[in-house]
């Protein structure tokens, strides 16, 4: 289990669905793995980040 996954389940992030998150710095580090922790809850997602290109890649990644 990665470090989000257990960041969730402290957190008793249990379902997004039907909500939406804002993730900023979704292209890399932290905000990449919330980002993927939250869309495995169910959340939608508005992903901010300063690399574009890189964020394109997270983006593409968490919608497989």
């Amino acid at each position: 289990m990665d470090g989000a996954a257990r960041l969730c389940e402290r957190a008793r992030m249990e379902d997004f669905r039907g909500r939406v998150a804002l993730v900023t710095g979704a292209s890399e580090g932290i905000g990449r793995a919330l980002a993927l922790a939250l869309a495995r809850h169910g959340a939608r997602l508005v992903l901010a980040a300063r690399h574009a290109g890189r964020l394109v890649g997270a983006a593409l990644n968490l919608r497989s």
